[in-house]
C-alpha cells in the first residue's frame, strides 16, 4: 500500500521508511470503499426505482389501494379514497379512472359498459355517474360513481354486475307486450329495455283507472316478473289551521286585477285537483289543461270561481299549500343548496283536494308523489288535515328530490329479500322531510303520527335489521309467485304489500338517523339534512342498507367531521345492525398493583393471520387499539424490571383486558459494574446495526451501549461521537457521506417498518437498524446485493 506520509510503497502495520502508521488509512479505505458502494447503489436504485414505477403505476397502485369494501360479486362497490391519480375534470377523465382499476372491478371494456349519466357539484364535491349497460342496453339499477374533490379523486361508490351474458336478440315488440298485457298505448307513459337480474326486460310505467304501476316483463315472453306501485304516499293526521303568509301572483286579465297561487320566484304552481275526474288513467290529460288557481281580491280575500263552503277550503288548502312549499323550496335551496327537486328551478306542480276516485281509494286522506308527472297529490282531507304538516310534504318533495339523484329502483333487486332501495327512498325522505321540520322525530304530529323515528317500536315499525316488526323474508321461496304470497298474508294486492316493506322497514334506515343525532355524532336537524342529502350523490339506483351507511360515513370524512363524530356516526349503524361489526376495540389498564404503569410495551399477534400484528405503548397505564379483525390473538406485556406476561384470548366484540405485572427482582436497580455512573441504575441495552465494508464485502456491525433508564439520545455532540465521521447528524436528521457526497438516512427498530424517535426517552432494552428511502433499503438488502455483484 502506499504510505501517506512519505508516498512510499510499504507493507504492515508501520511504514518502513518513516514510521507512519498504516491501519487508519486502510480504515478509511474501507469506509470509503462502503461509502462509494453504497452511493452507486442508490444512483442505481434510484434511476431503477423511477423507471419502474413509470412502467408499474397501475400496479402500484393496485397495491396501495385504500380501504374497499366488495359486493356479492366479490369486487369493490365501495372504494374510500384515492385509487387513482388522475386529475378528474370531466366525465371523460372520470371514466378514464375507472379504467385503471377494470381488472379489480372485473370490466372488460369501460367504453362499452360504462355510459356517462350525469355530473353534480355538492358543496366542493363533484360526482360523476355512470350507468352500466350491456349491448347498448342498460343494466337495471346498476351505476358507478366517481367522487371527486379539487379535481382528486376521493372514492368509488355503486354497484356493477360483472360476466352479463344475455341474448338480447329476438324480443318482443312494444305493442306486442302492449297486447299481451291488455294495455292500451295511451297508458303507457314511459318505457324501455333494461337488463334485470340476467333477463332482457321491458320496464313500462301504466296507469289504469285506479293506480300507477311500473311493470317489468320479459322481453321474450311477455310473461309479468313484477310490478310495482309508482305512488308514494303517507297517511295523514289532524291540524287546525293558523294564517300564513305567501308569495302569489297578481296579473291583469279583461281589465281586472286578478291574483293566482303561483310563486314565480320558486316556481311554484298550485291547482285545484278535485276538478281532475274520470279515474286515474285521465290524469295526464286533464293536468295539461289546467291553470293554477285563481281569482279576485274581495275584502282582502281571495275569491275563487266556484261559489260556497267549496270555494272558501279551495283557497284556504291553497294558502297552506304555499306556504308549506315555500318554507320546503328554501330549506333546499339555503341549507342544501339544491334549486327545486331537480337542482334546475324545475316547476313545482301541487294538486290540491283531489278527488278520491282519481286514485281508487276509500278516501284519499294521502299525499303523493307520482314519478310520472313530477307532481305532488295532496287529498281531499274528508277525515283529517295534512296541508299543515311540513314534515310531511318535505318528505314527498324529498321523493321528487332522490329521483333526480340517487333514483333509488322500485323492484327489489333480489326478490326473495326485502326491498332495501325502495326502503331508502322513503327513509331518506322521512329523514329530510323531519329536519325540514326541525323539531321532532315524529313524522305528522303526537295525535296522529305517521312513524317515530325515536321509538319506531311504539308504532309496530321496526328498529334493526332482522328485529322485531321487520318483513318480510323468502316470499318467493318454494316456487310461489308474488299473488300466491299476497293471498297467503291476507294482501289483496301489491300496494298493501308494502313493494317488499319499503315504508314499514324504512325506520331502521332512519332510527339510524336519530341515533346518530341523539349520541351527539351529528349536532342539529341542518347538519344530519346535509349529511344525508349529500351521501344520496354517491349512491347507485340498487343501494342496499349497507351501501347507504357507507356512503353517509364517506360524506362525514366529505364534511370534515371529526374521528370521533365519526365513530358515532357508525356506531348508529351498528345499533341498527345495519353493518355488521366485524372489526373490534381492546382496551385495558396495566399496573403493578399499586399505580398505573407508563411505556409498557403491548403486542398484539394474531394467532390465525402473520401479518397482523399491533405493538403499543400504554400510557399513564391505559391502552387502546381500534379496528382489530375478529379472531385469535396472543397479548402480551412487557416493561423493563417486570415479569413478561402474555394470554391468548379471542377477539370477537369490544373487549376489556386489565393487566398486574409483577417486578422481577433480577433485572431492577442492576449495578452493570459501574457502567452506569458508577451507582446502582435501572439499565438498558442500546444495540445499534450498521454496515462496514471489508475485504470479504459489507458485514452487518452491531454496536450496544448500556443506558440509562429515561436517557433521552437525541443529543447532537454524543450521537457523533458514536457515528463517526462516516454518519453524522444534526440531532434530528442523519446523513451518510462525506464532503457534499451526503444521503439522508432513517433509524428503524430492527426487522420493523416502525421509525425509532431519537426524542423519546430509553425505558427498555432497544435495538435500531439504518434504512435508506424512508425504509424501502435496509441492511440485508445491501448485503444480498453486495454478495450478487461480488
Amino acid at each position: 500500500m502506499l504510505c501517506k506520509n512519505c508516498r512510499k510503497e510499504a507493507q504492515g502495520s508501520f511504514c518502513p521508511n518513516c514510521g507512519a502508521k498504516l491501519e487508519k488509512e486502510e480504515k478509511k479505505k474501507k469506509s470509503h470503499k462502503l461509502l462509494i458502494f453504497i452511493l452507486i447503489i442508490i444512483i442505481v436504485i434510484g434511476i431503477v426505482f423511477i423507471f419502474k414505477k413509470e412502467e408499474n403505476e397501475e400496479e402500484v397502485k393496485e397495491e396501495s389501494m385504500p380501504y374497499m369494501v366488495l359486493s356479492e360479486y366479490n369486487i369493490p362497490k365501495f372504494i374510500d379514497g384515492k385509487y387513482s391519480d388522475i386529475k378528474v375534470k370531466n366525465e371523460e377523465d372520470a371514466l378514464k379512472s375507472i379504467e385503471k382499476i377494470k381488472d379489480l372491478l372485473n370490466i372488460k371494456d369501460v367504453n362499452k359498459e360504462l355510459k356517462f349519466d350525469s355530473k353534480s357539484e355538492v358543496e366542493d364535491i363533484t360526482y360523476y355517474k355512470f350507468n352500466q349497460v350491456y349491448d347498448n342496453i342498460k343494466v337495471y339499477a346498476s351505476e358507478l360513481v366517481v367522487s371527486v374533490k379539487d379535481n382528486d379523486i376521493i372514492s368509488l361508490s355503486g354497484n356493477f354486475i360483472p360476466n352479463i351474458n344475455v341474448n338480447v336478440n329476438n324480443s318482443l315488440s312494444l305493442k306486442e307486450v302492449e297486447n299481451k298485457l291488455n294495455v292500451s298505448s295511451e297508458n303507457v307513459v314511459n318505457s324501455s329495455k333494461v337488463i334485470y337480474n340476467s333477463e332482457l326486460v321491458y320496464l313500462l310505467d301504466i296507469v289504469s283507472e285506479s293506480d300507477a304501476y311500473q311493470y317489468i316483463v320479459n322481453a321474450k315472453t311477455g310473461e309479468v316478473i313484477n310490478k310495482v306501485s309508482l305512488v308514494e304516499s303517507v297517511k295523514p293526521y289532524q291540524y287546525t289551521y293558523k294564517g300564513d303568509t305567501i308569495t302569489i301572483e297578481e296579473y291583469q286579465e279583461n281589465n281586472e286585477t286578478k291574483y293566482r297561487f303561483v310563486d314565480s320566484d320558486r316556481n311554484i304552481f298550485i291547482y285545484n285537483g278535485s276538478i281532475i275526474g274520470g279515474g286515474f288513467s285521465q290524469l295526464l290529460t286533464n293536468v295539461i289543461k289546467m291553470d293554477p288557481i285563481s281569482g279576485v281580491l274581495v275584502d282582502n280575500r281571495i275569491k275563487y270561481s266556484i261559489d260556497g263552503d267549496t270555494e272558501k277550503k279551495v283557497v284556504d288548502d291553497a294558502v297552506k299549500t304555499m306556504s308549506k312549499y315555500e318554507k320546503i323550496y328554501d330549506y333546499y335551496k339555503n341549507i342544501l343548496g339544491r334549486n327545486s327537486y331537480d337542482n334546475n328551478g324545475g316547476k313545482i306542480k301541487v294538486y290540491i283536494n283531489v278527488h278520491k276516485s282519481l286514485f281508487g281509494r276509500e278516501e284519499l286522506n294521502n299525499a303523493n308523489w307520482l314519478s310520472i308527472t313530477k307532481s305532488m297529490y295532496i287529498g281531499n282531507n274528508e277525515n283529517g288535515e295534512i296541508l299543515g304538516e311540513l314534515d310531511i310534504l318535505g318528505h314527498e318533495f324529498t321523493h321528487g328530490v332522490v329521483g333526480e339523484t340517487s333514483k333509488f329502483a322500485k323492484a327489489p333487486k333480489d326478490e326473495d329479500k326485502p326491498n332495501e332501495s325502495a326502503t331508502l327512498n322513503e327513509a331518506y325522505s322521512d329523514i329530510i322531510g323531519t329536519c325540514i321540520e326541525g323539531t321532532d322525530f315524529l313524522v305528522g304530529n303526537q295525535v296522529l303520527p305517521v312513524r317515530d323515528l325515536e321509538n319506531p317500536l311504539s308504532l309496530e315499525y321496526p328498529k334493526e335489521v332482522g328485529g322485531e316488526y321487520y318483513y318480510p323474508y323468502g316470499y318467493l321461496t318454494n316456487g310461489r309467485t308474488l299473488e300466491e304470497f299476497l293471498k297467503d298474508n291476507g294482501f289483496e294486492k301489491v300496494s298493501e304489500y308494502d313493494n317488499g316493506g319499503e315504508h314499514h322497514n324504512s325506520t331502521v334506515v332512519s332510527h339510524s338517523a336519530y341515533l346518530m343525532y341523539k349520541n351527539g355524532g351529528v349536532k342539529s336537524f341542518n347538519d344530519l339534512a346535509k349529511l344525508w342529502y349529500n351521501s344520496l350523490f354517491l349512491l347507485s339506483s340498487g343501494a342496499s342498507f349497507e351501501d347507504s351507511a357507507l356512503a353517509v360515513i364517506k360524506t362525514a370524512k366529505n364534511l370534515g367531521y371529526s374521528e370521533s363524530a365519526i365513530n358515532k356516526i357508525r356506531d348508529a349503524f351498528y345499533e341498527t345492525k345495519i353493518l355488521v361489526k366485524k372489526n373490534f376495540t381492546l382496551k385495558g389498564i396495566v399496573s403493578d398493583g399499586k399505580e398505573n404503569l407508563d411505556n409498557v410495551k403491548i403486542e398484539i399477534i394474531s394467532q390465525e393471520n402473520a401479518n397482523i400484528k399491533y405493538v403499543i405503548k400504554s400510557n399513564n397505564g391505559s391502552y387502546q387499539v381500534n379496528d382489530i379483525p375478529s379472531g385469535k390473538y396472543k397479548v402480551t406485556f412487557s416493561k423493563n424490571g417486570y415479569k413478561v406476561y402474555s394470554e391468548i384470548i379471542d377477539i370477537n366484540k369490544d373487549s376489556e383486558l386489565n393487566v398486574k405485572l409483577e417486578k422481577d427482582e433480577s433485572k431492577v436497580n442492576v449495578n452493570n459494574k459501574g457502567v452506569c455512573k458508577g451507582k446502582k441504575y435501572n439499565c438498558h441495552v442500546f444495540t445499534i446495526y450498521t454496515l462496514e465494508g471489508g475485504e470479504n464485502g459489507l458485514k452487518e456491525k452491531k454496536n450496544s451501549y448500556p443506558i440509562e433508564d429515561g436517557t433521552v439520545l437525541a443529543d447532537k455532540n454524543s450521537l457523533n461521537k458514536v457515528f463517526g465521521k462516516l454518519i453524522t447528524t444534526d440531532g434530528t436528521d442523519f446523513y451518510m457521506g462525506v464532503g457534499e457526497f451526503k444521503v439522508k438516512v432513517s433509524w428503524y427498530y430492527k426487522d420493523t417498518d416502525t421509525k425509532f424517535d431519537w426524542n423519546k426517552p430509553i425505558t427498555e432494552d432497544t435495538e435500531v437498524e439504518m434504512k435508506m428511502f424512508d425504509g424501502l433499503l435496509d441492511n440485508d438488502f445491501f448485503q444480498n446485493l453486495d454478495d450478487l455483484f461480488r
